[in-house]
């Protein structure tokens, strides 16, 4: 755990795979009950998979339980992160904050009134929407952010990982450029220099071809299968910056 004179910092992770539990899964759990002090966590990319049973709640990161009335929960710091959950459960939520009592969305992360919680993304296919829970109400993105004023330039975006349990890296057009410099953070996960005034949200710092045409899912055949032959049917999508009137997948 920290006490309250502790500072800590988490920074370009990528945090996924295969998780199995028999009812809770979470990304990231901060364990310590009391204390949240100068926490810097920045440029993380968390993305939970359930099993497809058996699953009734996915956090994807979870916070503390409790809080100090003297001030040892602020002055902490959570941008460019992206955090997404893949897959249904009775309870789903990319931020997870079960205050014990008292305690405003607006403290744990401001520092002199100024807002720390910005530009990340947020993403659930829960259809719920929702993005924050914090002691025990429910908050779209917009709605955290009307209660708050924080989260101003963050997003709900699907982030359309290359591989959702395997491999993190990101290939959406849409996530480019969203992030906001932070002077300590100057290399991504893979040691490739950050942009200095819009670099990536999460662990990967990626650049958008301009041509970029790809396989986005598999509509037929389904599971399960039938033996025999069969057409393979595919939706493909521009992941470039420029119009593509055609192309050889």
């Amino acid at each position: 755990g920290f006490n309250g004179s502790d500072s800590f910092e988490i920074s370009n992770n990528m945090i996924g795979g295969n998780f199995l539990s028999n009812g809770t899964i979470y990304g990231m759990y901060i364990t310590n009950t009391t204390f949240l002090y100068r926490a810097r966590i920045m440029n993380n990319t968390i993305s939970i998979t359930p099993p497809v049973s058996n699953v009734s709640q996915l956090f994807g990161i979870y916070f503390p339980t409790g809080y100090n009335t003297n001030g040892y929960w602020d002055n902490n710091i959570f941008k460019n992160n992206s955090v997404s959950l893949f897959g249904a459960a009775s309870s789903s939520f990319p931020v997870y904050i079960p205050f014990s009592g008292g305690l405003t969305p607006t403290l744990p992360f401001s520092i002199g009134g100024v807002s720390q919680m910005d530009n990340n993304n947020f993403f659930t296919s829960d259809p719920s929407g929702n993005t924050a829970y914090i002691q025990a109400t429910t908050y779209t993105l917009n709605n955290f952010v009307r209660a708050s004023g924080m989260n101003v330039n963050s997003k709900n975006l699907n982030p359309v990982f290359i591989n959702n349990l395997t491999n993190l890296h990101t290939i959406s057009r849409n996530l480019n450029a969203l992030g906001t410099p932070i002077s300590c953070i100057t290399t991504d996960i893979d040691g490739q220099a950050r942009n200095a005034t819009t670099p990536n949200i999460g662990a990967d710092e990626f650049d958008v071809a301009a041509e970029n045409i790809g396989a986005f899912a598999v509509v037929s055949p389904s599971f399960p299968m039938t033996a025999g032959l069969q057409n393979v049917v595919i939706n493909i999508k521009n992941f470039g910056t420029v119009p593509v009137t055609s192309a050889n997948v």
